[in-house]
């Protein structure tokens, strides 16, 4: 399933760039590549380029990865595997507002109010069911069919993270499940 809609337009660029790094045997990219690619100014890729080191710390790893600038337009990976690649997609999802509001949906909306949840994680309202929107508006791409017409308490089938909520409704040798 893709789900990339739930990430911001720089986190979105942060990891794509951070894929494609993964994917070039040589683990580097061109500034003019990145031009050509996703049409950057100077500014942006420094910021992108300050954003992928970031994120890279942030997730730590033994050796450490880190991007640098080898020569002037070349920028290098070093370290960078694909459980790097792994781990920093799941910090980036962490922090995304989108994946919060999925969470609150998925898990907390019988317990909290939006906006007591929206300000627990540093959302304003607004930001919140903008973002209700956003996963209306895909609910269809990703085929968990989450959030339709109406935002529901429950998930629908097929949510791998609402799977923990279900219980057995028959005995255990059972197949057929319920909602708690």
């Amino acid at each position: 399933m893709d789900f990339d809609y739930l990430f911001n337009k720089n986190d979105a660029l942060t990891l794509a760039v951070i894929r494609q790094l993964n994917t070039n045997a040589t683990n580097t990219i061109t500034k003019n590549t990145l031009i050509a690619e996703y049409n950057l100014t100077a500014y942006q890729q420094n910021r992108l380029f300050d954003a992928i080191n970031a994120a890279f710390q942030a997730v730590g790893g033994e050796p450490p990865c880190y991007l640098e600038e080898t020569t002037k337009d070349l920028w290098r990976a070093h370290h960078l595997t694909t459980y790097c690649v792994q781990q920093v997609t799941l910090w980036l999802l962490e922090q995304s507002a989108a994946f919060k509001v999925l969470n609150y949906y998925c898990f907390e909306s019988n317990a909290q109010t939006t906006a007591a949840y929206a300000k627990n994680h540093y959302l304003t309202e607004a930001v919140f069911f903008r973002q209700t929107k956003v996963l209306k508006q895909n609910s269809v791409k990703t085929s968990v069919g989450l959030i339709q017409n109406s935002v529901s308490s429950n998930c629908a089938s097929g949510c791998l993270g609402c799977i923990t909520r279900y219980t057995p409704a028959l005995p255990r040798r059972s197949r057929h499940w319920r909602i708690r």
